[in-house]
């Protein structure tokens, strides 16, 4: 039986997480500064758009970033367009769900996959419609912030893993202890 089980628990390797975490507390501390913390808030949903990215070169990136942002953005739409309505809500969510499935299995979009567009249009549909201005422009801000930073970061790990940017230089701590190591495996080369 375990060996069913254990497949559910293992943990893939993925990009690294810290810079998704980043992008999203900044529309976090804008909105706070600007004084309308609940649109930082809800904003900082366009930075989840991040996660569908970090597997493929800068150009593939920012496709895949941007449609993902796109997407988000057209989710909060629909969620917002839908608020105040209970069963226009369940309704309008249920559709995208189904649109976003679609759309999700033609795409090839990678993990999460439409959880995080069909998450957007249940929350949208929670949110008053008065600012339903705001909330579409800050997740679209988020979003193209998101690609961008994403864009940046890819470009630059390709540059630096196909040589044309220098590589950072290792830690103090792995040039350091050479004396003990055989000369081959030393950073200086000793």
């Amino acid at each position: 039986m375990w060996r069913w089980i254990a497949p559910l628990l293992q943990l893939n390797p993925g990009p690294r997480r810290s810079l998704y975490a980043g992008v999203a507390a900044v529309p976090i501390v804008v909105g706070q500064a600007a004084g309308r913390p609940g649109v930082g808030l809800v904003a900082s949903i366009g930075a989840l758009a991040a996660l569908y990215g970090g597997f493929g070169t800068a150009k593939q990136e920012l496709a895949v970033v941007s449609t993902a942002a796109v997407g988000l953005t057209a989710s909060i739409a629909a969620g917002v367009a839908a608020s105040g309505h209970p069963l226009a809500a369940v309704f309008v969510t249920t559709v995208w769900a189904v649109l976003t499935t679609v759309v999700c299995r033609v795409l090839g979009a990678r993990q999460p996959g439409l959880l995080m567009f069909v998450l957007v249009c249940a929350v949208g549909t929670t949110l008053p419609s008065a600012l339903a201005g705001s909330w579409i422009l800050g997740v679209a801000a988020a979003g193209l912030f998101a690609t961008v930073l994403m864009g940046i970061t890819v470009a630059v790990r390709d540059a630096v893993e196909h040589g044309s940017v220098p590589a950072p230089p290792p830690p103090y701590w792995s040039v350091g202890c050479c004396r003990w190591r055989s000369s081959s495996r030393c950073p200086r080369g000793r």
